[in-house]
């Protein structure tokens, strides 16, 4: 009964937005959209409510989810917008309410190269005629990158080879100890892509300055912002797929709300870590970023207590 209410409440509010023209106007420049401060408190209990019904399904998710979204909406339409967008996607992406999401793996065989992602092109993706790739960094050892990393980019670039239209968002910095020539996992990763995958370097973009993934998000977008690209999906190792995911989409929505540039995140695909020693992040990690992306720590209890 949960998943067929959160999939109700998903369709419900995609349906509403289409007959009603909901999707609230982007702020005037001289304005920029700043989540109101009515509304901080509610959004924590939003998000700790989402965190609740991965963690600890119930029969009072739903509508506890659905209250706070209506207070939220009802305080502000931008703030709804935010809240609803980050709500859909966690309900798709962690619980599966819809019974429609699928993990796309990608398995390295390193004896065979020149390999392409074809089971994504019966996918949505098949109708995007210009997509990125966001390639998400791995730390890098002694200034080296990680087998794990090089999974990640053989996973992108047999995405690459499936959409020779795309184009990868390669996003990490200068990460990990003993790196004295300041090596950047994007760096790193654009040279592999190039001389060991054989990608065309025009179609790779670097973001050398994320240091966390809530910066992959913010610095990836711009990048999509620059070169006019409005679709996405995020390439990494399968533990990290959904984490990085959620923080993708609500940077996304953010830039909606700021000055209307619409980016739709599209699919999925990820580099399959060893199954024996498969690490495993919690969604309280997915949640804790979320709070920071969205600066919900910065917002007072009472505006007396702002500096």
């Amino acid at each position: 009964m949960l998943r067929k209410g959160l999939f109700l409440m998903a369709c419900l509010f995609l349906a509403a937005m289409l007959i009603n023209g909901a999707l609230p106007a982007a702020q005037a420049d001289d304005t920029p959209y700043v989540l109101s401060f009515e509304n901080a408190v509610l959004f924590k209990d939003l998000l700790h409510a989402l965190q609740d019904a991965y963690e600890s399904p119930s029969e009072d998710s739903l509508p506890h989810i659905r209250e706070i979204q209506q207070q939220i909406s009802e305080r502000s339409e931008s703030d709804g917008f935010l809240a609803d967008a980050i709500t859909s996607h966690w309900l798709h992406a962690y619980l599966n309410m819809d019974g429609t999401y699928t993990d796309y793996l990608f398995v390295w065989d390193r004896a065979s190269s020149g390999t392409s992602a074809s089971e994504l092109k019966s996918t949505p993706l098949a109708q995007c005629p210009s997509h990125a790739f966001i390639v998400l960094g791995y730390q890098l050892e002694s200034g080296e990158m990680t087998d794990e990393l090089k999974g990640r980019c053989e996973a992108a670039a047999a995405a690459a080879r499936a959409f020779p239209d795309s184009v990868l968002v390669c996003t990490g910095g200068a990460t990990g100890s003993n790196n004295p020539d300041h090596h950047t996992e994007a760096g790193m990763m654009k040279e592999y892509l190039i001389h060991t995958c054989k990608i065309d370097p025009s179609r790779i973009f670097t973001d050398e300055l994320s240091m966390t993934t809530i910066d992959n998000a913010v610095h990836a977008l711009a990048i999509l912002r620059a070169h006019h690209l409005h679709s996405m999906t995020v390439v990494t190792s399968d533990y990290h797929q959904k984490w990085g995911q959620v923080l993708c989409n609500a940077q996304a929505a953010l830039e909606y709300l700021r000055d209307g540039y619409s980016i739709q995140l599209v699919e999925n695909y990820s580099y399959q870590t060893d199954p024996l020693n498969r690490r495993t992040v919690s969604a309280r990690t997915a949640i804790s970023q979320l709070t920071s992306l969205l600066h919900l720590n910065s917002y007072a209890s009472d505006p007396s207590d702002l500096p």
